[in-house]
């Protein structure tokens, strides 16, 4: 079959397996599509278990496919499948696994040219797997192999024939005239035996009159599409979560290295963050910086996204998300808000999380499980101004009978907050009001 001709060739020449590469081919596409072991898709779950999704994602996703080690394969599979794959194949254990690794990522690669996992196969794979064509297509890459070594040794001989006879005449020039032409048939039968190699090897060989095997050709992939390279970040519990698809390793350093200025080594995580070759060049990274410092300090949830020339803010609310957007607005121009949350029913939903937490705490509870409670509750104070909200007041004077009920010598902090907007030291102050 013509997808796997090539591969067969390669792993045949590498490792010496002559026919068996093929079996051994045929073997592996039968393990990774058997239902029992869940298909390609519970196939590559094994690498992923083992800690190597991110090299076994390398050769589904467009780009090039990371290699595995011998280690790594034994790893994902185990030493009982492998042996048996081996078994099925006629080789030794120790014989297929470097094989089996080099194979691995170069046959999902050819059985999921659109960069998805497929359902199911083409039937003409399943008809190689079942058919057992590996096995043929294994014994001709041996032929071929072995002819050609055949080939050399003829010619060698013939070689060997002429510099033999050519020895010869010389110990009969020294030896007298009448046993060099005893010799001279000799002489002539090896000549012509040296010069008809030399004209049938130069000669075009006629196909039509030669029986010879015929020789696959390999199918060209289709070339894998150019993606969007993106980019995510995400806040969350104070630290900021990294995610995205860049197109090379020198852009994923450019990133952390920005990530680390902005927050600090530590306080982010880029284990989201993947690498594809035929990923475009990112149009965001140069302003990337900025972004970092933007989002620095915005309140959890907040998601920053890029996505080609696309940049998108989501997860604030109201005034919050307003003042980030503006702020973002003088990087990214086209940023556009999504996913704001309404600022009243935000409060709302608050102040029922906050109910149900503070029926939970009982007679007796410490300070910091009762702000833990309190912190779910959420004031909106008028822009610019420290006045609390009428629908507000009521809220307060439950939470200060709840106040009262803390041991003697409990101690609680009141914190006022602003947005982004506007003069620092304004907004310091505000705060402070808004907590008095």
């Amino acid at each position: 079959m013509s997808l796997f001709d090539s591969l067969i060739g390669e792993v045949t020449g590498r490792f010496g397996l002559g026919a068996k590469s093929g079996t051994l081919l045929t073997a592996l596409l039968k393990y990774m599509t058997s239902e029992s072991t869940g298909g390609i898709g519970g196939f590559l779950e094994n690498f992923t278990k083992s800690g190597i999704g991110d090299l076994a994602s390398s050769w589904v996703s467009r780009g090039d496919n990371s290699p595995i080690s011998v280690d790594q394969l034994t790893g994902a599979l185990g030493d009982n499948a492998i042996s048996g794959l081996a078994q099925e194949a006629g080789v030794g254990a120790e014989q297929a696994k470097p094989a089996l690794a080099y194979m691995i990522p170069k046959v999902v690669d050819l059985l999921t040219p659109s960069g998805t996992v497929p359902t199911s196969l083409p039937d003409t794979v399943m008809s190689f797997v079942k058919g057992g064509a590996g096995a043929a297509l294994g014994a001709a890459a041996s032929a071929v192999g072995a002819g050609a070594s055949a080939v050399g040794a003829g010619a060698d001989a013939l070689r060997g024939g002429v510099g033999a006879a050519a020895n010869l005449a010389g110990d009969a020039a020294a030896g007298g005239s009448s046993m060099l032409f005893k010799l001279l048939p000799l002489l002539a039968l090896a000549l012509l035996a040296f010069l008809g190699y030399q004209y049938c090897a130069g000669q075009p060989t006629d196909t039509a009159n030669v029986n010879k095997p015929a020789v696959a050709t390999t199918t060209p992939m289709p070339a894998k599409a150019m993606v969007d390279s993106s980019l995510n970040i995400v806040v969350k519990d104070g630290k900021y979560v990294i995610s995205g698809v860049v197109p090379d390793q020198k852009t994923k350093d450019d990133i952390i290295a920005k990530a680390t200025a902005a927050y600090g080594a530590g306080n982010f995580d880029v284990a989201g963050l993947k690498i594809d070759a035929n990923a475009k060049a990112p149009e965001w990274l140069a302003k990337l910086g900025d972004a970092f410092g933007a989002l620095k300090g915005a309140g959890n949830g907040a998601v920053l996204s890029f996505t080609g020339a696309a940049v998108k803010l989501e997860g604030l609310a109201g005034a919050a998300a307003q003042g980030l957007l503006d702020k973002l607005k003088g990087f990214f121009p086209s940023i556009s808000l999504a996913g704001a949350i309404d600022e009243g029913m935000a409060a709302k939903d608050a102040e029922m999380k906050a109910e149900e937490a503070l029926k939970k705490l009982g007679d007796n509870f410490t300070a910091a499980q009762l702000a833990e409670a309190l912190n779910l509750e959420i004031i909106n104070f008028p822009s610019g101004g420290a006045g609390i909200p009428k629908d507000r007041e009521k809220l307060l004077t439950d939470n200060a009978a709840y106040i009262k009920k803390l041991p003697a010598g409990s101690h609680l902090e009141v914190g006022g907050h602003t947005d982004n907007t506007g003069n620092a030291a304004g907004n310091t102050a505000l705060s402070g009001k808004r907590a008095d």
